[in-house]
């Protein structure tokens, strides 16, 4: 008896097929049947594997199909959790904005306020000085009166002197009245 091969399917070993060249057909029967009842097996194994593949196939996409339900469920619940915040702040952010406008305008009021005030403060330093200069030469002309008077007394340096000016002493000679008039009044022209 001489065997050939076939080859199976899905690179599966070959199956053994059995030829008989003698006459005797009860034995060439026999193997016929065997092999027949094998490829009929084989066929069958390879039906339930390819059944369980399919199976297995569709236990995957229906695993897959609700991880990705989950996953879509977990995402809304995230996404309503989000729009419930959204609600809460949203007022808030108008809110604060609304007072950072106001702090923002009381900002610019006060810094204005402090411009007038350090404007004033400088003005009020001007005239200091303006009539500390005044004072001075007030106090120059007072001395120089009284000299010329001979009023002038020694008192000692450790007391303190309150000098007195009278407006009704003659103006030095050397100075002329309208001079002298400028520099006693301070409201005159040009003064202030």
């Amino acid at each position: 008896m001489e065997g050939a091969y076939k080859r199976g399917v899905h690179g599966l070993p070959p199956l053994p097929i059995s030829l008989s060249i003698s006459g005797n057909n009860g034995g060439a029967n026999r193997e016929i049947t065997s092999s027949e009842n094998l490829s009929t097996t084989l066929a069958a194994d390879l039906q339930d594997k390819k059944q369980k593949r399919i199976l297995a196939s569709r236990q995957y996409s229906q695993k897959y199909r609700l991880k990705q339900l989950h996953y879509i469920l977990q995402l809304e619940t995230e996404v309503k959790a989000l729009q419930a915040e959204v609600v809460i702040t949203s007022p808030r952010i108008k809110y604060f904005r609304r007072q950072n406008s106001l702090l923002r305008a009381e900002n610019v009021f006060m810094k204005e306020k402090l411009n007038a005030i350090s404007n004033e403060c400088t003005f009020k330093e001007a005239q200091y000085e303006e009539l500390k200069g005044e004072s001075e030469i007030f106090k120059q002309l007072f001395k120089q009166q009284e000299e010329a008077a001979g009023l002038v007394k020694a008192k000692p340096a450790d007391q303190n002197c309150t000098l007195e000016f009278n407006l009704f002493q003659e103006p030095h000679s050397s100075m002329s009245p309208q001079m002298f008039n400028q520099n006693m009044n301070p409201f005159a022209p040009g003064q202030i």
